[in-house]
């Protein structure tokens, strides 16, 4: 979880990139699945980048502005403030429902530049035949692909088909039984932000009355850079990789062998899919491997040239409370 403005105050999720944002498509319901397909935020509450832009603004755990006016005039002074005149016309940041327009659209325009969407990982290295993976990157390649073992495919989407590079998700959602992160700071926020204390839970899309049935349902993530967005899941629960992928190989396996908490969500949980995954340890650390080669920048530092690049995961803020904790 990431402070907001006011660094001791939290929201009530892990923070998702948006990187490769611009790539979702609108929100619709997709009959056939039953499960709601784009949009933008964890939720899926967000129509478009110009609509996501403009939530983190006045939320009271981010960035805490108190009205449209307030911000406005704070752009007003700032050293870019002429630039909107010279995009948008004289008197641009004039009016304030106007000027939060034109600042929700500069934002996403940024959003979908390259620099959003490079593709510059080891992955699209090999798939335009300019390196190969190593032993363990190509068995976890094979584990990610394979319908018998990860069938990470169904849902973290490759795209062969469509003429495009993959983007590693569907844009679905779903409910996956997660625990609740009981070490996020959220639940000791100030009823202001947090009115529901330590009872907070997070019933994802279905926090939209609309949506009701779809309760702890929340949006599937691109995989691209993963390796250095820990800690994992819409609430981060999770520090590391590995604890991920263990998570989805014995989730839902009875007995509950490897202690995982309680889901927070548990009505609507899809053991179907995740939870009961037929990978071996080895196949476990392939797959970390495999996702490693995600990470954009893949290049050689030497010559500059594209080449392999080690890349350290960023440490985790909040992690590794999605386990029971042991007696002993």
């Amino acid at each position: 979880m990431a402070p907001g403005a006011n660094p001791s105050h939290f929201g009530m999720r892990n923070p998702p990139t948006l990187m490769y944002a611009s790539f979702s498509p609108a929100r619709h319901i997709d009959p056939v699945r039953g499960t709601l397909v784009g949009g933008l935020m964890h939720d899926q509450r967000a129509d478009s980048l110009e609509d996501q832009a403009l939530r983190p603004f006045f939320n009271p755990a981010e960035m805490a502005n108190t009205s449209p006016a307030a911000l406005v005039a704070r752009l007003r002074k700032a050293s870019y403030a002429r630039q909107f005149d010279q995009l948008f016309g004289r008197g641009a940041l004039s009016d304030p429902g106007s000027a939060m327009q034109r600042v929700a659209s500069a934002v996403a325009a940024y959003q979908r530049s390259t620099e959003f969407s490079p593709f510059s990982s080891k992955f699209d290295a090999v798939m335009d035949g300019r390196a190969t993976f190593d032993a363990s990157e190509a068995r976890g390649y094979e584990a990610f692909r394979d319908r018998n073992r990860g069938n990470c495919v169904e849902c973290h989407s490759l795209g062969e088909n469509r003429g495009r590079r993959a983007l590693f998700t569907d844009f679905s959602s779903h409910n996956l039984g997660l625990p609740a992160n009981r070490e996020s700071p959220f639940y000791r926020m100030p009823a202001s932000i947090n009115p529901d204390g330590a009872g907070f839970i997070d019933l994802g899309v279905a926090r939209d009355p609309r949506h009701a049935g779809m309760e702890g349902r929340f949006r599937v993530p691109t995989l691209r850079n993963v390796a250095v967005t820990s800690p994992y899941m819409h609430n981060g629960v999770f520090a590391s990789l590995g604890e991920a992928v263990r998570f989805y190989t014995t989730g839902c396996v009875p007995g509950n062998p490897d202690r995982w908490a309680a889901p927070e969500v548990a009505a609507g949980r899809e053991c179907r899919k995740v939870g009961r995954l037929k990978l071996t340890a080895r196949d476990t650390a392939d797959l970390v491997n495999f996702m490693y080669t995600l990470t954009d920048g893949w290049y050689d530092p030497a010559t500059g040239l594209p080449g392999p690049m080690q890349v350290e995961p960023m440490p985790p803020i909040i992690g590794g409370a999605g386990r029971i904790a042991s007696s002993y």
